[in-house]
């Protein structure tokens, strides 16, 4: 029986969205970007032009989400203990590594333990519990998707991705970071993938003027802040950046479909080194500002060619440390399983 090839543009896009999302962080951590509005903080860098790398930044975690929500998620057991694992594998490690630089305490080592957990601070990084969230609520959803008409579902997903949008009109930073907002881009689509696709035409004109709309309207905040000259409202242009945003979504749809519309091929090797992408945002993230994204900084600083250099390593070289991972992962996962099925087969056999 022959099964369905992944199509190894989607997998390469993954990587590419990742690798995206590496640029970003350096932007917000590693030119302390992220603090601008804070007391005393002074940003050094050319504003407006971070600004506009960070607006082409934001959709990459909706991009990554949508790719999930198109194809859409299958639950399974082992899938699930293969991320906990993977997780927890990343976490430990990295929190040990950092703790004998001097960078963590104990019970920053006793965290590391819990990666993914659900409350008013969500575990080690934000998009993973949300994603993992995601994953555990998938096959509710995907319930609800298949039950639904096209004019209860269409009304449904709207009313989901409003009250996300709210989160960015009440000026919360970083508006839809949270796992409503991850699952709102997933029912948008699943109702895209059977009732409104795109051809390449309209997905590259959805994307180009969904990304001039992105750049202008930041642009325009950016004059109205520093027209009324309060250091405080500078944290409004984060609540812009939200994936929450319509233009950040609608860059996603029209990014997605784009490349959804080339040629489709499919590399084994291609697709199993990529089957390691979300390990790049993971590594990356644990590492941190201090170890990661400054360092990065000032190579930039020193060298342009040399900073993006390090990027395109860094980014290689936990692809493939995410690929060792994951595979080591999922043939524990699998000696796992094998157990279980053996213990269940005893009492029946006796």
């Amino acid at each position: 029986m022959q099964t369905k090839s992944r199509n190894s543009n989607i997998e390469l896009l993954r990587v590419v969205l990742m690798t995206i999302l590496v640029c970003y962080h350096v932007t917000v951590h590693g030119y302390d970007l992220g603090d601008i509005g804070s007391a005393g903080a002074v940003y050094r860098q050319n504003l407006p032009l971070s600004l506009a790398l960070c607006c082409l930044g934001t959709p990459a975690v909706t991009t990554f989400v949508f790719i999930s929500g198109y194809f859409g998620l299958h639950f399974s057991w082992r899938k699930f203990a293969d991320l906990l694992l993977g997780c927890l594998i990343v976490s430990v490690g990295g929190t040990l590594y950092l703790h004998s630089q001097g960078g963590n305490t104990m019970m920053d080592v006793w965290r590391s333990f819990f990666p993914v957990t659900l409350g008013v601070k969500a575990g080690v990084w934000w998009f993973m519990t949300a994603y993992i969230v995601l994953y555990m609520l998938s096959p509710f959803l995907n319930a609800g998707v298949s039950h639904l008409g096209k004019t209860q579902l269409r009304n449904l997903v709207l009313l989901f991705v409003v009250m996300t949008w709210a989160s960015m009109l009440v000026f919360r930073k970083s508006a839809g970071s949270t796992w409503g907002g991850v699952v709102a881009i997933y029912l948008v689509a699943r109702y895209m993938r059977f009732y409104c696709q795109l051809s390449m035409k309209k997905a590259v004109r959805v994307l180009v003027i969904s990304v001039l709309l992105m750049e202008c309207g930041m642009f325009i905040l950016l004059a109205v802040v520093r027209g009324i000259g309060r250091p405080k409202l500078y944290e409004m242009l984060f609540c812009y950046l939200g994936i929450s945003n319509p233009c950040v979504i609608f860059i996603a749809i029209g990014l997605f479909f784009t490349i959804y519309r080339l040629p489709a091929w499919s590399n084994h090797i291609v697709n199993q080194l990529a089957s390691g992408s979300l390990y790049i945002y993971l590594i990356t993230e644990i590492l941190g500002t201090r170890h990661f994204y400054e360092p990065i900084a000032h190579a930039l600083d020193a060298s342009t060619w040399q900073g993006c250099g390090l990027i395109l390593l860094a980014v290689v070289a936990t692809l493939i440390a995410g690929d060792v991972i994951h595979a080591a992962v999922h043939l524990l996962t699998g000696w796992a399983t094998a157990g279980l099925n053996r213990l269940h087969q005893v009492p029946a056999q006796q």
